[in-house]
């Protein structure tokens, strides 16, 4: 009789659920699709159009670069004696300091060497003066008429024209040990930043060596790469005729 009765219960709650379902999913809303769609207006903007003459504006990526770039080189050889503590990487200089200076005792040498060769040249010269002037006096106490190229013999004027070459050469000579000793002083070309040195005192340096590695700050160049699209608008200097 329970087992009945258990059985009766399972199949009322069993109906009684499934009636229960079925009225929800009647019942419940349903989404609907609407076919309007939602017109707006748009906005914008009105610019007036005016004739004129305009510039285009490009944008474009570079990269900026110094106009002078450069390594620093002696043109004489020897021992660094001095460095300046301002050339260093990232440091400043101006133009006309002496960012390094070579030992220029071997060059003052020479120079003195070369000034006493120059006197020397000179006082032959003086000499040779004299010594032309005797042959002047002795051709015209001979009273003979020679030949052009026998009287310059005479004269001495080959002489004293190896005199004067020799003064010439001697007087360069001094120029450049001049020269030379004013170059053991490596300055800077112009208003510089340093990007890097490769030297320092006590280094021994020959002609042509790279000491260093400075830039300008006055003047700089922007690269960029431009779309050939925009090439139309850009006009380009003109190289003048020869």
């Amino acid at each position: 009789m329970r087992v009945l009765l258990t059985i009766v219960l399972s199949i009322l709650v069993l109906g009684v659920g499934g009636v229960v379902t079925w009225w929800i999913l009647e019942t419940e809303p349903k989404a609907q699709r609407e076919g309007a769609v939602r017109r707006s207006a748009m906005l914008v903007e009105v610019t007036e159009v005016r004739p004129g003459t305009y510039e285009p504006e490009i944008v474009v990526l570079g990269t900026v670069e110094p106009a002078r770039d450069i390594h620093l080189r002696p043109l004489v050889g020897g021992e660094v004696a001095h460095r300046d503590p301002i050339f260093i990487p990232g440091g400043f200089v101006e133009a006309g300091d002496v960012l390094v200076r070579i030992a220029p005792e071997d060059y003052a040498n020479a120079l003195a060497q070369r000034q006493s060769e120059q006197a020397q040249a000179e006082a032959d010269l003086e000499i040779e003066k004299g010594r032309q002037e005797v042959a002047r006096r002795d051709l015209e106490m001979l009273d003979e008429a020679l030949r052009p190229a026998n009287v310059s013999l005479a004269l001495r004027e080959p002489q004293m024209k190896a005199a004067r070459a020799r003064v010439k050469a001697a007087a360069a000579a001094v120029k450049q040990a001049e020269l030379d000793l004013k170059r053991t002083d490596v300055k800077a070309p112009f208003d510089a930043q340093i990007l890097s040195r490769n030297t320092d005192r006590g280094t021994q340096v020959s002609v042509g060596d790279d000491l260093g590695r400075l830039v300008c700050l006055d003047e700089y160049w922007v690269v960029a790469a431009v779309p050939q699209t925009m090439l139309r608008w850009i006009e380009f200097p003109v190289a003048p005729k020869c």
